[in-house]
Parts: structure tokens; C-alpha cells; sequence
């Protein structure tokens, strides 16, 4: 870190740690691609089944499709609890 005259650090200079943004743009892509993904296997699950036709959707499908998008819903709230520092 380059230090001004006075020896002191001059507050504009900012060093960015690469390593650690790395890091975090890593792994908030994958959580986000991670969400998406089973939110969007549990509304497929969901739309199985006809209801023109009489075939009703089965009931584990039902269960999984609630059971992915509860984990989605988790996981949104986690990332909320994250952010906003009054909640911890």
C-alpha cells in the first residue's frame, strides 16, 4: 500500500481482496442457479397430471414439488437473514 507524505495511508488507495470476491460471486451463482433449478423441477412436478382427461397428479409428486419449493423459500429466507444485520 503506497503511504503519502506524512506516512500515513491515504484513505482513497483501496486493495481488493480477489480471492475472497471470487469466492462470493461463486458461490451466489451457484445458489442461484441451484434455486432456479429446483424451483422450476417442483412447478414441473406440479403440473403433472391432466385434469381434461381425469389423471390426477400423484401424490409423491406432490410431496416433492412442495418439498423443492419449501428448500427454495429456506433458502431465500436465509439469504434475507444474511443481509439485514438486525436479525442476527
Amino acid at each position: 500500500m503506497p503511504l503519502s507524505r506524512q506516512g500515513r495511508r491515504n484513505p482513497m488507495d483501496l486493495e481488493i481482496e480477489w480471492g475472497s470476491l471470487v469466492l462470493v460471486l461463486g458461490v451466489a451463482f451457484i445458489t442461484t442457479v441451484a434455486v432456479v433449478v429446483l424451483y422450476s423441477v417442483g412447478l414441473r412436478l406440479l403440473s403433472l397430471g391432466d385434469p381434461q382427461s381425469g389423471t390426477a397428479r400423484p401424490v409423491a409428486a406432490s410431496v416433492a414439488a412442495w418439498t423443492l419449493i419449501g428448500i427454495c423459500g429456506a433458502v431465500v429466507l436465509y439469504g434475507v437473514y444474511l443481509v439485514i444485520p438486525q436479525f442476527h
